[in-house]
């Protein structure tokens, strides 16, 4: 039987993810590009309410420039997951 070493490795990348979704820590996770990092996140929130903010956009890292916390509150709103993609 062969196994997908990638498919492996995300599983228990997936599977250590979520382990920590409730521990009211910020996740951060990073690496190359195109290697998988969107897809693992929509993956590990394809059921759960998240804001999705991307990065790249100007008025989003304008925004999340110098905020502070009350300000922050407020964007964030009753959303219990924040991606910053």
């Amino acid at each position: 039987m062969t196994v997908n070493a990638f498919h492996l490795t995300e599983r228990i990348i997936t599977a250590d993810l979520e382990e920590k979704l409730h521990k009211g820590k910020a996740i951060l996770l990073f690496g190359a590009r195109q290697v998988g990092k969107t897809t693992l996140l929509n993956t590990v929130f394809r059921d759960k309410r998240v804001m999705w903010l991307n990065g790249d956009e100007p008025d989003v890292r304008a925004m999340l420039t110098e905020i502070t916390s009350v300000r922050l509150k407020s964007v964030i709103g009753d959303y219990k997951f924040v991606v910053i993609d």
